[in-house]
């Protein structure tokens, strides 16, 4: 297991306490493994099954449970926590199969190495059995992309009654795995037992093509236009999107566009691919007449479950499924059926959002056959940062870019300061208030123009510099000459 801390760095020296309960069994205050992780925060253990026969849940604390003196623990060891569950496997002669990865997401044009251990029952093989042949299956979400063999000589390990061993494999990721593949490792052993195991992986968006994003100024001013050029494949269509960075600070995940789509589309895909996988095959496992199958008080896999589980429906006559047990049939239930009350169902109340200020740009883009698209928009009245994303589809597959900024930005600001009201004769102060942000120091000269609804008194124009960071007020005393709203 592995103890990493909120930034995602392992922690090294970290006590852990690991906790072993059975399905049936009451918590144990007494954890099974106190363990110590290493300088990359890992720490190995390893456990005896031989006892287990039903499912078993792990705990991982970095404190003891039940331990009173809880004044001395921080919030990292008073919270931080992992489960896990591990369930019996069913093998008609406790032979099985194991595969070992680091991790089980995978990068682009990466090459992951998996290592395959074995243990195989003699009883399994016949006696001029020699070899034992291997086969490995890499499949992504909707086909299988190869199938190879791997033969391993035993000719050294017949005299042992389980024969025990391991080998490695790899295989490459690259765009037609997205966004799940998996590796099946299975062998047909000669008593017509099939034994295997599967390691699934979660696999990104790759890219094929490229995609570039360029503004025509780093910065502008609010409410001015600016060109997006995009560039990628020719006649490909691209979705752009332009946030407010301050929301995405905001975001507590900070995901980008690729993300979004990345797991939209994994989602979308594998339930697609799902909605016939556990059709279960019935045909075979149906009890006799007036006989019914006897519930299984703990989940028990079988080979056919990890085929299952890969997106494989499989056609042999092996053995990979775990038998069932039948039983006579009972008195069949009466089934009741609950009348609703009236007003048992509440309607929800809805709210639709209409007004959106931290998204500028929204847009499908389709790029001409020279490879070009240019986006002429009004930038928001908004002083800020937009990040923008693009995600494109062509020929040549996607491509995606993320983070091109464009600053809108305000070298000075005025702000009038009026009264609320004022009543017609009143002489009143009207205040404006410059603030510059103009890396040097500017002449700001001001005018108050001339008003059927205001006199001045006097200095109607008026000037003064102002350098960077600083401000000055502008004041003119005036008198309010009409009723109703006075423009100025």
């Amino acid at each position: 297991m592995t103890v990493t801390d909120e930034k995602d760095q392992p922690v090294p020296n970290k006590a852990v306490y690991l906790y072993v309960k059975g399905e049936n069994e009451e918590s144990d205050s007494k954890p099974e493994k106190n363990l110590l992780t290493n300088e990359k925060g890992i720490a190995h253990f390893s456990l005896d099954t031989s006892t287990w026969d039903s499912t078993v849940a792990l705990k991982a604390t970095l404190s003891p449970i039940h331990d009173d003196d809880d004044d001395d623990k921080n919030d990292e060891d008073r919270y931080s926590e992992a489960e896990n569950r591990i369930g019996p496997f069913y093998s008609e002669s406790e032979s099985h199969i194991s595969i070992q990865g680091k991790g089980l997401e995978v990068e682009c044009d990466s090459d992951p190495t998996v290592t395959v251990e074995y243990d195989i029952h003699k009883k399994t093989l016949h006696s001029a059995t020699d070899h034992i042949n291997f086969y490995y299956v890499l499949r992504s979400l909707h086909e299988i992309i190869w199938y190879k063999e791997h033969k391993v000589n035993i000719k050294d390990q017949l005299n042992n009654p389980i024969i025990h061993g391991t080998f490695s494999l790899s295989f490459h990721v690259d765009a037609d795995l997205f966004p799940f593949a998996g590796l099946i490792v299975f062998a047909v052993l000669p008593n017509g037992e099939t034994i295997a195991n599967a390691l699934p992986y979660t696999v990104p968006l790759c890219e094929k093509a490229k995609v570039e994003l360029k503004f025509s100024e780093e910065q502008v001013r609010p409410g001015e236009s600016v060109n997006l050029e995009v560039s990628t494949s020719a006649g490909s269509l691209c979705s752009i999107r332009s946030l407010d960075k301050g929301y995405l600070l905001q975001k507590p995940d900070g995901k980008s566009l690729l993300s979004d789509l990345s797991e939209e589309l994994r989602s979308v895909l594998y339930e697609l691919s799902h909605i016939t996988l556990w059709r279960e095959d019935e045909s075979d496992q149906q009890c006799p007449e007036h006989q019914t199958i006897v519930p299984e008080t703990s989940y028990i896999f079988d080979v056919n479950m990890i085929f299952k589980m890969m997106n494989l429906n499989v056609i042999t006559n092996t053995k990979i499924k775990k038998p069932v047990q039948c039983v006579e049939r009972g008195p069949a239930a009466r089934s009741g059926v609950k009348v609703k009350k009236p007003g048992d169902k509440k309607t929800p109340s809805h709210f639709t959002r209409r007004d959106f200020p931290d998204i500028w740009l929204f847009d499908l883009v389709p790029v001409g056959s020279d490879g070009h698209a240019v986006v002429n928009r009004k930038t928001p009245h908004s002083v800020t940062k937009w990040v923008t994303d693009a995600f494109c589809l062509g020929k040549n597959g996607f491509a995606a870019v993320s983070n091109v900024e464009l600053t809108t930005f305000q070298p000075y600001f005025i702000d009038l300061i009026v009264p609320y009201s004022v009543v017609q004769g009143e002489r009143f102060t009207l205040r404006a208030v410059v603030f510059s942000y103009v890396q040097k120091c500017i002449l700001i000269a001001v005018a108050l123009q001339d008003s059927e609804d205001l006199a001045a008194v006097k200095n109607k124009e008026q000037a003064r510099c102002v350098c960077e960071g600083h401000s000055h007020s502008f004041t003119w005393d005036v008198t309010a000459l009409k009723l109703s709203n006075l423009s100025m």
